[in-house]
């Protein structure tokens, strides 16, 4: 108990280090100043050089700069406040973030002693500081925190990916997450829908839908499969939740190659599909069983579903059979 109590006692205080880090490297005043100084640099450059060399005025509005007849200290003076705004509101932005991630962080009983990315970091809130949706910011808070706890947890690319993720995406793949199986152990594991077309329909989860999640980035570009061998009932392959694992029993002597179609999660939606309330769907992992032993129920001799203990171990106690 002791032990337990010192190793969450350093987790918190790793965390509490890191945050503090966090909060100068991203939020000091210095920082602050020089990206709004290159900013206002670079604009008022482009007008001086505009001006010198077409003897127009230029003025800076919504990412454009246009034609004018105003002074050009008048228009340097908008373009500093309008670039001060949007910093005032990127910074926000980026505060809400990080206040999330702090609270989501704590519950956290274990951290990495591998430094945070700058690289990484930079990246991620110049990222959050556009993102307003309070939904959205809850998701990039789970990010960071998921970053702070283990760094390399995240790719730079699916940081890219969810970036370009629009709201109603975000809630289409939301609707998938509680559907998802794995096959594989760890690190080698795989994230997966059944590609069923009536069994996802029944779950809300249309064709249409499957494309948009494909077209942003969360699932593969097309319908894969999964299976292995099947000969004798001490071969057999799984699929598995966090709550249930299913098994494919072969029958004696009876050599057969069982694959399922399947939409794989990308490597971003895998990450994503991670830190994501994902509450399963028993149900439809009955559906799923039900629908293997269908398909197969020549070359096997069942299907049955477990109580899953972890990725590699399931509960012998058999809780549904097909067939029954």
């Amino acid at each position: 108990m002791a032990s337990e109590n010192t190793e969450s006692v350093n987790a918190m205080a790793k965390i509490a280090s890191r945050f503090m880090e966090l909060i100068k490297w991203s939020f000091g005043s210095r920082r602050t100043k020089e990206l709004i100084d290159a900013n206002t640099y670079g604009i008022e450059r482009a007008i001086e050089l505009g001006e010198k060399y077409t003897g127009y005025n230029f003025s800076y509005s919504n990412g454009k700069i246009t034609v004018s007849d105003s002074k050009p200290e008048e228009l340097i003076a908008r373009a500093r406040n309008r670039i001060l705004a949007e910093a005032v509101k990127k910074q926000i932005n980026c505060e809400r973030v990080l206040m999330l991630a702090a609270n989501e962080a704590q519950q956290s009983e274990s951290v990495s002693d591998k430094p945070l990315d700058e690289d990484w970091l930079t990246r991620f809130f110049d990222i959050v500081g556009d993102v307003s949706s309070e939904d959205m910011q809850l998701v990039w808070s789970k990010i960071l925190a998921g970053e702070i706890k283990q760094p390399g947890k995240f790719s730079l690319r699916t940081l890219e990916t969810i970036r370009n993720v629009s709201k109603s995406e975000a809630e289409m793949f939301q609707k998938v997450v509680p559907l998802v199986m794995k096959s594989g152990i760890a690190p080698e594991i795989r994230y997966f829908v059944f590609s069923n077309e009536g069994i996802l329909e029944k779950y809300g989860i249309t064709y249409d839908m499957v494309l948009n999640l494909r077209e942003c980035g969360l699932l593969s570009t097309s319908e894969s499969s999964i299976g292995g061998l099947v000969s004798n009932p001490k071969e057999h392959f799984v699929a598995h939740n966090d709550k249930k694992t299913i098994i494919i029993w072969g029958k004696n002597n009876v050599e057969v190659n069982l694959f399922y179609g399947v939409h794989i999660l990308t490597r971003a939606g895998s990450e994503l599909y991670s830190i994501l309330e994902h509450g399963c769907n028993d149900e439809y992992v009955a559906d799923f069983a039900q629908k293997l032993y269908e398909e197969n129920q020549n070359n096997i001799q069942k299907v049955t579903i477990h109580n899953a203990i972890s990725d590699s171990e399931y509960s012998e106690e058999i809780s549904q059979s097909f067939p029954s």
